[in-house]
């Protein structure tokens, strides 16, 4: 950030000249046998917080000097790994020190660690990570790297205020992504439990993919559902016309269908996938990460993708759709990903999944329950609603 750009109150300092010299973690192991410290790890930095209960002891305390003792108001950095460069303010602690993949920052009387904080998430510190880790992961960050890392530094009074701000945001984004994990528990115990009870109250039997109602059978992937074969060109019309729908457009285990743009405007030149209204999207690449969408256009897909459509009926493409999103099924796909280099699931080992079927009226009834329950919040409204069927 160029100084004219900044309030004439402000400066730009580097962190060395307003921090205490950092500390390199301490070379000690780990003990489940009780010490005077507990040794802080990166393992231990979990979701941006600290389980201290968990926190293992410090095997040796004769290494354990007072200049490692960490501090409410210290900042560690991670330095090697794939975590290389992720920081983490200490607020509270019991008597702690930290381990030697990890660098203790703590700031002079000018500088509100809270405020630093901040600014050691923003893309600036970030670029000046990078820039200057030279791509490896193992002895990413140092001492010296740190100390040249430059930052606006206002008065401290509007520093403290900065940061209460952006605290409050984070903490409100914090919330929400707690709230966002509940909901996709209690949407997947709903889904667990519509899918091995039914909605009829029925008797259930016990099935090789485990229980269900009387009268649900188990049928083959291949002998229920076609999967498209042969490509398009993107780069013609009409398809050159059509959105595009990537892997990178679906949203992990909500089937939640992200932004698309036309292959004209990409730029899609290899070949595509041609896909209908009547179609389901399944992402054949990482199945781990269950993406399945419910487009309510036609267009092209991506070679990564399948376009799947229920043969003679057997499935409501709703039903269908909640069947390839449920954990049972993304469990089944995960088992064959391993036999390939990257991650994937082939149209044989696709073909031989066993899925449940109902009948059509529950299958209706389940789509329709599932679709009430995921349509607040700009959800499932995008997709199109359960049609009728004869």
């Amino acid at each position: 950030m160029a100084q004219t750009m900044l309030p004439k109150e402000w400066k730009i300092v580097s962190l060395g000249d307003c921090c205490q010299r950092p500390e390199y973690g301490l070379t000690t192991s780990a003990s489940n046998i009780r010490s005077q410290f507990k040794l802080l790890r990166i393992t231990d930095i979990q979701d941006g917080g600290v389980d201290w209960e968990r926190v293992p002891y410090c095997e040796s305390t004769e290494g354990a000097k007072e200049s490692h003792r960490l501090l409410p108001g210290d900042i560690v950095v991670a330095r090697i790994g794939a975590t290389t460069g992720k920081t983490y303010l200490i607020r509270e602690c019991p008597d702690a020190v930290f381990a030697s993949y990890l660098i203790r920052i703590r700031t002079k009387p000018e500088l509100s660690p809270e405020y630093l904080g901040v600014y050691l998430q923003t893309a600036a510190y970030w670029k000046h990570i990078d820039q200057n880790k030279g791509g490896r992961l193992k002895g990413g960050v140092s001492i010296p790297i740190l100390q040249s890392l430059s930052l606006p530094l206002p008065p401290l009074p509007e520093q403290r205020a900065i940061a209460r701000v952006l605290r409050a945001v984070q903490k409100a984004r914090e919330l929400r992504q707690k709230q966002l994990a509940l909901e996709r528990q209690l949407k997947a115990a709903l889904m667990q439990h519509l899918f091995t009870h039914g909605t009829r109250g029925e008797a259930r039997k016990q099935t090789e993919i485990g229980k269900m109602p009387e009268s649900w059978r188990v049928v083959r992937f291949a002998d229920s559902v076609e999967v498209t074969s042969g490509q398009v060109n993107p780069a013609q019309e009409p398809y050159a016309s059509m959105l595009h729908v990537g892997p990178e457009n679906i949203e992990p285990e909500t089937g939640r269908l992200l932004p698309v743009k036309t292959n004209k405007e990409l730029k899609i030149s290899s070949g595509n996938y041609l896909f209908r209204t009547e179609d389901v999207l399944y992402s054949k690449i990482r199945p781990y990460l269950n993406k399945v969408a419910l487009p309510t256009f036609d267009g092209t897909c991506s070679a990564d993708m399948y376009p799947l459509r229920p043969r003679n009926d057997s499935f409501v493409r709703e039903f269908l759709f909640y069947s390839l999103l449920s954990e049972q099924f993304k469990i089944r796909a995960m088992s064959f990903q391993d036999r390939t280099g990257i991650p994937k699931i082939n149209r044989d080992q696709l073909s031989n999944i066993p899925l449940p079927l109902p009948q059509t009226d529950e299958q209706i009834e389940i789509a329709k329950i599932w679709l009430s329950r995921n349509s607040r919040g700009g959800g499932h409204i995008l997709w199109s609603k359960v049609r009728s069927r004869r």
